[in-house]
C-alpha cells in the first residue's frame, strides 16, 4: 500500500523565480524575486566555513552593497514565507 503524493501547483518554484547577479560581483549584488509570497524577504550570506557574514531583510528587487566583503567564495540563502533558495557567488576586487 502507498499513499499518493499531492503536489500543489499554485506554489511558486523558487528556482524559476529568483535571479542573483552579477556573478562574480565587485560591489553590488542585484537580487530579483518574481511572484514573492511576502513583501520582505530574508537574505543571508555565508562564508565557505559556514559562518554568517550578512543577514538582511530585503525587498523583492534589491541591490545589496557587498563592497566590504573580502574577496572569495560565498553562499546565500533567500527565504520567503513558504519557500527558500540557496546559491553561491564569488566576490572579486
Amino acid at each position: 500500500n502507498f499513499t499518493p503524493l499531492t503536489i500543489d501547483s499554485k506554489e511558486p518554484k523558487p528556482a524559476q523565480t529568483v535571479r542573483v547577479y552579477p556573478n562574480p560581483v565587485r560591489e553590488f549584488l542585484q537580487v530579483e524575486v518574481k511572484n514573492p509570497d511576502s513583501e520582505t524577504l530574508r537574505f543571508d550570506v555565508f562564508d565557505t566555513k559556514g559562518q554568517r557574514v550578512r543577514q538582511l531583510n530585503i525587498l523583492p528587487n534589491t541591490k545589496i552593497d557587498l563592497k566590504s566583503l573580502e574577496t572569495g567564495a560565498y553562499f546565500y540563502l533567500i527565504q520567503g514565507r513558504n519557500w527558500q533558495q540557496n546559491g553561491r557567488f564569488a566576490k572579486v576586487e
